[in-house]
């Protein structure tokens, strides 16, 4: 998982129960996965390449050109902990 820095984003995903992922299948509205887990892992480094890396396989993009100059990236690594689906 990836995203800005941010000390309240930080602090929920250590005190809650964890970060949830829901993939949708876009040809059927009715089907669907949830990935739940817990963070083991938060780092800075290579954010910036990965957030890049998916803007030009995405995009077509040699940048993602939505960040600030003032943001820091980071990657979350989630440990699976409960995954559910649906048809």
């Amino acid at each position: 998982m990836k995203g800005v820095k941010c000390a309240q984003q930080t602090t929920w995903f250590r005190a809650s129960s964890g970060p949830r992922r829901r993939i949708l299948d876009p040809d059927n509205p009715y089907r669907y996965l949830t990935i739940r887990g817990r963070v083991v892992k938060i780092a800075e480094e290579g954010a910036v390449e990965h957030i890049n890396g998916l803007a030009k396989k995405y995009r077509g993009l040699e940048t993602y050109r939505s960040r600030s100059p003032r943001e820091v990236r980071v990657m979350y690594v989630i440990e699976p902990r409960r995954v559910a689906g649906q048809g």
